[in-house]
């Protein structure tokens, strides 16, 4: 739910493996408080070292890798969608 003094914001970072991490770091100090993406399994587990430490959700709506559980990434919703 978005209140009258709240403030809903796209950031959008174009972000490729190393970057993964200085991009979340950037998106932090930006005051958000919830993130969606990125976009590769690869790219989540580094983000999400950033996201989970300050206790901020994350979206993984394409991220696609098993290991990606919630015992062990809590703050991490993986959305992907499986082809039967």
């Amino acid at each position: 739910m978005i209140y009258p003094n709240d403030d809903l914001r796209i950031i959008s970072y174009n972000v490729y493996n190393m970057t993964s991490m200085l991009s979340a770091l950037r998106a932090v100090q930006e005051d958000i408080v919830a993130m969606i993406g990125p976009s590769t399994s690869r790219n989540v587990h580094v983000s999400n070292t950033v996201f989970a430490g300050m206790h901020i959700p994350q979206l993984a709506p394409t991220a696609t890798d098993p290991t990606l559980v919630p015992y062990e990434y809590p703050f991490l919703a993986r959305v992907s969608f499986y082809r039967f």
